[in-house]
């Protein structure tokens, strides 16, 4: 059963004859499955395949001498458009090089002008800046020296010469450090007077301690020479009772054999009347020692405690100062972090006026919007910091 093969339709008329040749093969031999193990297949493959190599070459004949034509007007269209512009271009290149050296020189001089008026700015910031470093006080700096750089600050004129439209911030940079100095300079004197009372109140502590340490002196002495004035006495008075019983035994000796039994008698009376003796100085010597030991004791117990409140209140006291010192420090970096985020954002701010500008005068709609963007950015900038 035969296929009827639509016969197609191609804008090229001349291809016509070769999309009919197309339907015919791929009616035939679309999807044909070639059996290549034998040599009869082969063959057809092969004879099929040369059909429509055949067929491809001679349309690619075609195509070259359709196009012949159309090559050769295409050349000539480029060649007359070239010699066309080339002319154009002779005659333009002289007006675009007078307006391109024109705008080189508005760009140089304005250049100038920008350059000039940031040197200018970077001077006044230099100036504004040394202001500023009147706060930096070396370590141990008295009030007197900062005293002498509040006056040296004071001298400094603040001029339109010298600052420009910048000289009312000058102004108040100034005003700013010249009372942070005062508050440093009325702390360095309050820490001057604290130091010096510490010291006096140092000096008068060692005072009492030299003093208590010769009354505690004296007082040993004392009682070294009251303990000797016993001794000796007590030596004395062993001395003299010894002599009396050496009497005693010499009479006692005489009548030795008569008084045996009252002599022994007299005897152990004695003994246990030295041994009394003995005995009550040892307790009164003893009684003595212990009252001047709780004595001393208490008045050096006494003595320990007020030196002990005393070191407390002033460290107490030296905590508190410590710690205002710190929190006035920490206050002033605050503020001082603060300036310093001001004028971060402050070239950021030039930057975005001078990008409003020079968008205004070209009238460029993009790029007055990014300059509207970067101006909002820096305004938000400065929002946070006064937040």
């Amino acid at each position: 059963m035969s296929e009827t093969i639509d016969q197609p339709t191609m804008a090229i008329a001349e291809y016509s004859t070769t999309a009919a040749a197309l339907a015919d093969l791929r009616g035939r031999l679309a999807g044909v499955a070639y059996d290549l193990s034998t040599g009869k297949g082969m063959e057809i493959a092969k004879k099929d395949r040369a059909e429509v190599r055949s067929l491809r070459v001679a349309l690619e004949a075609k195509r070259v001498e359709l196009k012949a034509p159309a090559l050769e007007r295409s050349r000539l269209i480029d060649a007359e458009a070239k010699a066309l512009t080339a002319e154009l271009v002779a005659l333009e290149k002289p007006i675009d090089d007078q307006i391109k050296a024109e705008e080189a020189r508005k760009e140089a001089a304005k250049a100038a002008r920008e350059a000039a008026e940031q040197a200018a700015r970077a001077v006044i910031q230099e100036r504004i800046d040394a202001i500023r470093a009147y706060l930096v006080i070396p370590a141990g700096v008295k009030a007197a020296g900062i005293y002498v750089a509040m006056q040296n600050l004071q001298a400094t004129e603040i001029t339109l010469d010298a600052y420009g439209d910048r000289a009312g911030e000058a102004q108040q940079v100034k005003a700013g450090t010249l009372a942070a100095m005062e508050e440093l300079h009325a702390a360095a004197v309050a820490h001057e007077a604290e130091q010096a009372r510490l010291e006096e109140e140092r000096a008068e502590l060692a005072r009492q301690r030299a003093e208590q340490e010769a009354r505690e002196k004296a007082e040993r002495e004392r009682l070294a020479a009251e303990q000797k004035d016993a001794a000796e006495k007590l030596a004395a008075e062993r001395a003299a009772f010894e002599k009396e019983q050496a009497a005693a035994r010499a009479e006692a000796k005489a009548r030795e054999n008569a008084d045996r039994a009252r002599r022994d008698e007299e005897d152990r009376k004695a003994r246990e009347a030295r041994a009394a003796e003995d005995k009550r100085i040892a307790d009164a010597r003893a009684a003595e020692e212990a009252k001047a030991a709780a004595d001393r004791k208490a008045e050096q117990d006494a003595l320990d405690a007020a030196a002990a409140a005393e070191r407390k209140r002033l460290d107490d006291e030296a905590a508190a100062a410590r710690a205002e010192q710190q929190r006035k420090g920490e206050e002033r970096e605050r503020q001082e972090a603060a300036r310093q985020r001001v004028r971060d954002a402050s070239p950021a701010m030039h930057d975005a006026l001078r990008q409003w500008r020079a968008a205004e005068q070209a009238e460029d709609a993009q790029e007055l919007a990014n300059a509207r963007a970067a101006r909002d950015e820096v305004l938000a900038q400065l929002e946070g910091i006064e937040a």
